[in-house]
């Protein structure tokens, strides 16, 4: 038995010598993948490209396909775009309540003339911040304006009774209306009595009287005014010659009158007189006689 088996491994070993160096290579190499499979060695694939002949060839061994593999997911990550996140929409904001309207109502006030000025005033029962607008009328005729309230209670303004153009009795009435428009209110509804009170003033001297060719006449007014001078001369209660001169901020009335704007020569009845420009101030000198040839 010990016979047999060493002539069988020696006739294994004469058929090994037999072998080109690149088969007995090879077949070491398979059977050591065989014995470490069990160990869970590298699974290596061995493919002979060599020829029955013992002529020498190439062998290619095949060595694990995991790094192809992991290249070609590398160059399959690179080449694929990254995607863009959609922006999403900002949220909606809820729109602001629209603030509340209120009301102001004016409890008292009214309007006169007091001297050259239309004063009016009413008093509103809410602190005001806008403005106020101020309308009078009489027949077609209607006046309007306005002005700013800030921090106060009162819509007030003063327009000069030059703004008039008639006296009687103008309806007025008031609306108001905050900076923010959230406030509004309206008064007033009464008539506004506007009768200029006309004041009397004097002249303190003058005179007239023929003068070679002309015939001079003055007056001196009380105070300094701005208005129309006139002078008359009268024949039987007719006025024959009437002029006129203007003075600016002065006293002074006076004028000098050809002879020959008088009808003829005669005595007549002289008078001067005076009106402011707003024609609230008026002033009288009493008629003297005044020859005239």
């Amino acid at each position: 038995m010990i016979n047999k088996l060493k002539l069988n491994v020696s006739s294994t070993i004469q058929k090994l010598k037999l072998l080109s160096p690149l088969k007995l290579t090879l077949v070491i190499a398979a059977a050591l993948a065989v014995t470490s499979t069990a160990a869970g060695a590298t699974y290596l694939s061995v493919r002979d490209t060599t020829p029955d002949s013992d002529t020498a060839g190439t062998t290619q061994v095949d060595t694990n396909n995991n790094d192809i593999t992991d290249k070609k997911t590398e160059e399959t990550a690179a080449n694929t775009p990254t995607p863009v996140e959609t922006p999403k929409p900002a949220p909606a904001t809820a729109a602001a309540p629209a603030p509340s309207k209120a009301t102001v109502k004016f409890t008292k006030g009214g309007g006169s003339l007091q001297g050259s000025t239309v004063v009016i005033a009413l008093t509103a029962n809410a602190t005001l911040n806008g403005t106020c607008t101020y309308t009078l009328t009489l027949g077609n005729s209607t006046i309007t304006q306005s002005n700013s309230a800030k921090n106060t209670t009162v819509c007030a303004i003063n327009i000069p009774l030059s703004t008039f153009p008639k006296s009687g009795n103008w309806f007025f009435s008031l609306t108001y209306k905050s900076v923010d428009g959230n406030t509004s209110g309206i008064g007033g509804g009464f008539d506004i009595t506007i009768v200029p009170e006309v004041r009397e003033i004097n002249f303190t001297k003058g005179g007239a009287g023929l003068n070679g060719a002309v015939v001079s006449a003055s007056g001196n007014l009380s105070e300094n005014q701005s208005g129309i001078c006139t002078y008359t001369f009268s024949l039987n209660g007719t006025v024959r010659v009437s002029k006129t001169t203007t003075i600016s901020n002065s006293n002074r009335c006076a004028i000098d009158i050809p002879i020959g704007d008088f009808p003829k020569s005669a005595i007549y009845s002289y008078n001067l007189s005076f009106i402011s420009n707003d024609t609230l101030t008026v002033a009288n000198q009493g008629a003297f006689d005044v020859e005239v040839f």
